[in-house]
């Protein structure tokens, strides 16, 4: 007979030790691993085709929201030159959450839009990335030079 290991949460850990005289783990095991052996080898080809659909497109939608939230980083660091003490304090103390309206300033507004127009972006652009990573340099510059003004 072949060993594995298997990997397990703590806590399922925890409570299979209170029962352990009654279970016998190896056929539990077995039974659930032959159990899902048989559910995958009559999974439907068009089901499979769809799961891979879904995880290439959360791939893709995922590299979309990490490239703008990083495109919102760099227009923050090139913005710093040009931001005021008002704006940083604004920026800086602002508690933003995901139904925060976005607004940010005309000259980053305008920048981007002139930017989809002209096609220089590589990907669409998702706003509230875009504004995560803006917000997040904006907040951390505050941070930092907060005492020091």
């Amino acid at each position: 007979m072949a060993k594995i290991s298997i990997h397990i949460p703590d806590d399922v850990l925890v409570k299979v030790r209170e029962y352990k005289d009654k279970l016998n783990i190896s056929k539990v095991c077995s039974t659930a691993l032959l159990k899902e052996v048989e559910v995958l080898a009559n999974v439907d080809p068009m089901v499979e085709q769809t799961r891979k659909l879904i995880e290439r497109l959360r791939k893709d939608t995922h590299k979309q929201h990490l490239e703008s939230f990083n495109l919102g980083v760099r227009f923050a660091q090139d913005h710093m030159a040009k931001t005021s003490f008002e704006q940083l304090q604004f920026w800086g103390t602002q508690n933003i959450t995901e139904k925060s309206r976005i607004v940010l300033p005309e000259e980053v507004e305008n920048h981007l839009e002139k930017c989809a127009l002209d096609g220089s972006m590589k990907q669409p652009l998702h706003k509230q990335s875009f504004f995560k990573g803006w917000h997040n340099v904006m907040k951390r510059t505050w941070s930092t030079v907060k005492d020091k003004i």
